[in-house]
């Protein structure tokens, strides 16, 4: 279980960026589940294969633990300006990042990329869903890497401008 509360962190721009780093993990949250939401219904309909439902389901229960890990460290680590645990948040980060963007582009297994889109118009089973449903998985992993380099820049910039008023504040050493 996880204590979170925006109002724990005196900083407002340490508590902006913490709430826009929570807004990042609930949207990549909601794209894996809904990415396993679409794979049940392609896979029902022959459209892709049965095996990437569970590889789905493995995305889904990997990223909740270790996304919430991830955000806890940004959270934590802004509330109590600990400069490792806001490290552990920006490496976490950057590689659900590179995740998303790869995520957001790539056609094959269980996810739904823009390179997607040919692949899905030339199925014949649930074209016109499987269409659809790549453009909407593609945006929504777009949208998941925006918020979260906008999260990630926020962290960033709010630690190193604490780290110069404060002194080295966040546990970092200048």
């Amino acid at each position: 279980m996880l204590h979170y509360n925006s109002d724990d962190i005196e900083n407002e721009s340490a508590r902006g960026a913490v709430r826009l780093a929570h807004v990042s993990y609930l949207l990549t949250l909601g794209t894996f589940v809904l990415n396993f939401l679409g794979t049940i219904v392609l896979s029902a309909g022959g459209a892709v294969g049965g095996e990437n439902v569970v590889y789905s389901l493995f995305n889904v229960v990997i990223f909740s633990i270790v996304g919430m890990y991830c955000f806890y460290c940004g959270y934590k680590g802004m509330a109590t300006r600990n400069g490792r645990l806001t490290d552990y948040y920006v490496a976490l980060q950057a590689f659900f990042l590179l995740f998303m963007v790869i995520a957001s582009a790539v056609k094959g297994a269980n996810f739904y990329g823009w390179a997607n889109v040919g692949r899905a118009s030339g199925s014949g089973k649930m074209a016109g869903f499987f269409v659809f449903w790549t453009i909407l998985e593609s945006t929504a992993w777009t949208l998941g890497y925006v918020t979260g380099g906008a999260a990630l820049y926020k962290v960033v910039t709010t630690r190193k401008d604490a780290m110069r008023s404060q002194g080295g504040g966040y546990g970092l050493r200048v």
